[in-house]
């Protein structure tokens, strides 16, 4: 048994440690591993340590941690002050590297937020501001994107909205972006990820997102609404 051991070398762990050993658990719980006591132990002891050593992570660590604690929120992980406390912590970082991730660094970051927002974490102010300080790179990265990336952006954008974000000239830009690139892939969109793409769809248009002819030849055929998964590098 591993984690045992996290406890008993939580101090020992550099900050590249504690972003993988919470991306595995996530994943781990993700396929189907139970949420044991030691698991639970584990995470609650490598949280603080996101905090402490926060100025050390690099772009990637950070939308890692960020998608690993909202994973692990979706699967039954409380939002605790220490969980609390590390989101808090973390969403400066993405403000002060947003020119630094990748696509799939920026599909994850803004799909990690609409989780934690959908699983009950308040849009607050560095919430809100990660989220403006992403969205101009979705259209300078959209080329990049994958199907699953394309999926995950427009839930989360969709989420977002449908949680209280405010459709600015920067959020509309971001749909924009990726609307007619859901066309061009559309072969390569797997069953949940074609519902997950109605469900956006239609809860954007239910926040007053205007039917485009991208918007139109994007939805093709309705699927019922469902929910989402997978992410990491």
């Amino acid at each position: 048994m591993l984690l045992p051991h996290v406890n008993a070398q939580k101090d020992q762990f550099i900050p590249q440690h504690i972003a993988n050993l919470l991306w595995a658990m996530a994943k781990l719980v993700d396929n189907g591993l139970e949420r044991t006591a030691e698991l639970k132990e584990a995470v609650v002891v490598l949280l603080p340590h996101v905090n402490v050593q926060k100025d050390q992570f690099i772009p990637q660590a950070i939308a890692n941690l960020l998608w690993a604690m909202a994973k692990l929120v979706d699967n039954g992980q409380e939002h605790t002050p220490g969980l609390n406390e590390a989101v808090a912590a973390l969403l400066p970082l993405v403000n002060a590297q947003e020119d630094q991730f990748n696509a799939q660094g920026i599909a994850n970051l803004l799909w990690a937020m609409a989780k934690l927002v959908d699983n009950g974490q308040k849009l607050t102010p560095g919430l809100k501001e990660a989220v403006a300080a992403l969205l101009p790179h979705v259209n300078a990265q959209k080329h990049q994107l994958n199907a699953q990336g394309i999926a995950n952006l427009l839930w989360a954008m969709a989420k977002l909205v449908d949680s209280g974000q405010k459709r600015t000239p920067e959020f509309k830009e971001a749909v924009a972006a990726l609307l007619p690139r859901v066309n061009a892939p559309k072969n390569q969109f797997n069953a949940q990820e074609i519902a997950n793409l109605m469900w956006a769809m239609a809860k954007l248009m239910d926040n007053g997102l205007e039917r485009t002819p991208e918007l139109n030849q994007g939805r093709g055929r309705p699927v019922a609404p469902h929910e989402r998964t997978e992410k990491p590098t």
